[in-house]
């Protein structure tokens, strides 16, 4: 068995995220991977069966890390209103320093042809049992609130945000100064 050279399959992840942010998903080939990460075909074939092996890892993999953010910030906050802060805080850095990979989880997530993976629907929901269940007892979220408008409201929100910022809808003034307090007090407003 061959040991992976990590900065090589690092160089692959990069190359993976632009492409997708550049083509799309069904413009993204292997050999265009391949190409820019500057390894041959053959090295990806050895590591992934497929392009969608690699897309559909890279998404889980960067998608995981995100929802573990935001169990911590429901873990450790005392309120609801104290995990939106701090998710909000996250997103918006997220959005500043790493735009591609925000660009990367929105294309996939609005690509019908990209199998959603499941372990990914599995944490969305888990995030909202989290969130009603802290909500309920710290009395921010009401109990005939069902998990399906927090999460329709706390994921569907964080992403119209985003893409309305990513396609200057909305002013970059707005996006970092008074979205983040609209945000919170929208997805409050659902959950009482």
């Amino acid at each position: 068995m061959r040991i992976a050279d990590e900065s090589k399959l690092e160089r692959v992840k990069e190359a993976t995220i632009r492409i997708i942010v550049e083509k799309g998903y069904h413009g993204t080939t292997i050999s265009k991977i391949a190409s820019l990460a500057g390894v041959s075909d053959g090295y990806l074939y050895r590591h992934y069966k497929n392009k969608s092996e690699l897309v559909r890892e890279l998404f889980i993999e960067n998608k995981r890390d995100f929802h573990r953010r935001i169990l911590g910030f429901i873990e450790s906050s005392d309120t609801i209103r104290e995990m939106l802060e701090r998710s909000c805080r996250f997103i918006r850095k997220t959005v500043t320093e790493k735009p591609e990979i925000i660009k990367f989880y929105s294309l996939l997530a609005h690509d019908y042809s990209f199998d959603f993976p499941e372990v990914i629907r599995i944490e969305i929901v888990l995030i909202g049992e989290k969130i009603y269940r802290k909500g309920v007892i710290t009395g921010e979220v009401n109990r005939k609130t069902k998990v399906e408008e927090i999460i329709l409201s706390f994921f569907g929100f964080q992403a119209k945000l985003v893409d309305f910022y990513e396609k200057r809808i909305i002013s970059e003034d707005y996006f970092q100064n008074e979205s983040g307090q609209n945000f919170i007090e929208m997805c409050l407003k659902v959950w009482k």
